[in-house]
């Protein structure tokens, strides 16, 4: 008989094999949604190969990584998922990883929140220029 947590022992599951089943499960199970926390739970008393483990700690947060408007920023975040084979801290890397996904998150809103800002201005200064145009047009424009 199988015990809860046997799927991750055998621990010969390939990358590419874990990809494909997360690939299959994203299309034929629109509604399902992993439950990340139990499978990181799993994995804390059972030996995954750094490889595996980061895979797996990128499909977890994609969702959130793939939000980011800006490519620079994805692209930055995607630079600090791999860590050391050999002396591998794995909470810690996971920290870093989650932390580092906070800090661009944040940096995003930022972004977006200034681009708002500039786009706000830029429009209102459209909206004066028109108006002096049109008060300009109608003979009324400022004396020189």
């Amino acid at each position: 008989m199988k015990h809860r947590g046997d799927y991750i022992r055998t621990n010969n599951v390939s990358v590419a094999v874990m990809q494909n089943l997360l690939e299959i499960q994203r299309t034929l199970s629109l509604g399902y949604i992993i439950n990340w926390d139990q499978v990181f739970g799993e994995l804390a008393n059972v030996h995954v190969s750094t490889t595996k483990y980061c895979f797996l700690l990128r499909c977890s947060i994609a969702t959130r990584v793939n939000a980011i408007g800006v490519k620079y920023l994805r692209d930055a975040m995607s630079d600090h998922w791999t860590g050391p084979e050999y002396n591998f801290d794995r909470q810690a890397w996971c920290n870093d990883t989650l932390t580092k996904l906070e800090y661009y998150e944040s940096e995003y809103r930022k972004l977006k929140a200034e681009t708002t800002s500039i786009l706000e201005l830029a429009m209102w200064k459209i909206k004066l220029d028109d108006s002096r145009d049109l008060d300009r047009a109608m003979g009324g424009g400022s004396k020189q």
